[in-house]
């Protein structure tokens, strides 16, 4: 990731632990210059934090997130995440598939979100990141992808 922030058109990477970097700055994650850069928003917009969160919400919908992670046999791991990336389905469930990204994992994005599957390779682990339009159709679409690298 720290070497796309270097490319033109990338403004900041975010982990989910926390970390933020940027693109304007060191190839690093900066909790420094992240709370700076809090600081001066709430400044400028003369608001404590929480209000620049809950107006953000507000104008830009709240987002339906889940994940799981997941032990399984990595060689069924490795061998359905290939035939994945070699072929994608045109359809998860009832969602039709527009466009895929292989970067940090295999990354389908479909009206409404996307599912982003991922298999470590230290240990037999899958993991499965989901934003969509409900909690409903998140657990939905994690069981389908759990189902997807697990079968044998």
């Amino acid at each position: 990731v720290a070497r796309k922030l270097h490319e033109p058109g990338y403004l900041l990477a975010a982990e989910e632990s926390g970390g933020i970097g940027y693109g304007f700055h060191i190839p690093e994650r900066d909790g420094i210059l992240t709370a700076l850069l809090l600081m001066e928003m709430m400044s400028y917009y003369k608001q404590p934090l929480s209000r620049l969160v809950s107006d953000f919400l507000d104008e830009w919908d709240k987002p339906h997130y889940g994940r799981i992670d997941f032990y399984a046999p990595s060689e069924i791991l490795q061998l359905n995440f290939h035939r994945l990336q070699e072929k994608t389905p045109e359809k998860l469930g009832n969602l039709s598939i527009k466009k895929v990204k292989e970067i940090d994992g295999l990354k389908w994005y479909f009206k409404g979100g996307w599912v982003l599957m991922r298999i470590s390779q230290t240990e037999p682990m899958g993991r499965i990141y989901v934003m969509a339009s409900s909690q409903p159709e998140i657990r939905e679409i994690l069981a389908l992808c759990r189902g997807l690298l697990t079968k044998k």
